[in-house]
């Protein structure tokens, strides 16, 4: 009796072994959220990430993913309340790296905002030095997407100032929809990244901003958890394989405008090093 209760233990014991093994080399499944509306991949597929989806291709099997878009209110809602998705395409800020892991390298490298306005308002800003100062002794209209994040400086501005600006909520195409609106004087100018790949950035005039970050760095994140600091992980050990930096450095310059490139390679350099 007393060996038949030894070797039912026994055999007890290595099942949970057994398991708890399958249970560690099964991959993690993960659903990585965008708020933002747009991006490519290099599958086509305009519901794929493709900078995202390159560095899981890189985990080697570790991260099963699903790729959905929300808004931005919702996906941060359901980030904090159900603990279980990834977000990518966030800055770093002190209240939010309180709930969240970061990953170590930034999966997008944005060129600093700029403000462009129509020519007929240019007078307004002969002794404006800051997009705040502009907001508080002009009556111009600018404006933005909701779904952008423009930066750890800008922000806090158009939080304090929201009202007077023209809030684009929803569109597939955000930019084309403001551009529109700059041209037919229903705004009366718009903030843009890396503007020197719009076709109408030379019908404007660019008004310098003194809260526009050298850079915006938008990282993946996940929730605060054993599970969420593993996720981070995988995904920081596959963002730093060099076929991934040479991959994320490509995808920017096809986005970019030329005339951006010395700025890219050079944020790549501080972050990456010399690849």
């Amino acid at each position: 009796m007393l060996f038949r209760n030894w070797a039912a233990s026994l055999l007890f014991t290595l099942h949970l072994g057994f398991n708890s093994v399958t249970a560690q080399n099964e991959p993690l499944k993960v659903t990585f959220v965008s708020t933002t509306f747009t991006y490519t991949s290099e599958s086509e597929d305009p519901n794929i990430p493709a900078i995202v989806d390159k560095a899981v291709s890189l985990t080697d099997g570790k991260i099963q993913p699903t790729y959905l878009r929300m808004s931005d209110p919702r996906g941060w809602k359901e980030f904090l309340s159900q603990g279980e998705i990834c977000l990518f395409d966030k800055i770093k800020t002190p209240e939010r790296q309180k709930v969240a892991y970061y990953s170590k390298f930034p999966k997008d490298i944005y060129p600093p905002q700029r403000l462009y306005v129509r020519p007929g308002v240019v007078s307004q800003f002969e002794n404006v030095k800051s997009l705040e100062q502009m907001l508080a002794e002009t009556k111009l209209v600018i404006g933005i997407a909701g779904s952008v994040n423009y930066g750890t400086d800008i922000m806090p501005v158009i939080a304090k100032y929201y009202h007077r600006f023209f809030v684009l909520s929803s569109a597939t195409d955000h930019e084309a929809t403001l551009d529109k609106m700059l041209r037919s004087k229903r705004i009366d100018g718009i903030l843009r990244s890396g503007a020197a790949d719009w076709a109408g950035h030379k019908d404007f005039v660019q008004i310098p901003i003194e809260e526009a970050d050298p850079a915006i760095l938008g990282y993946i994140i996940c929730p605060k958890s054993d599970r969420g600091r593993k996720i981070i992980n995988i995904i920081d050990e596959a963002m730093a394989k060099p076929e991934f930096q040479t991959f994320i450095l490509k995808t920017h310059l096809e986005t970019f405008h030329q005339s951006e490139h010395v700025f890219l390679r050079k944020q790549f350099e501080e972050i990456y090093g010399n690849r």
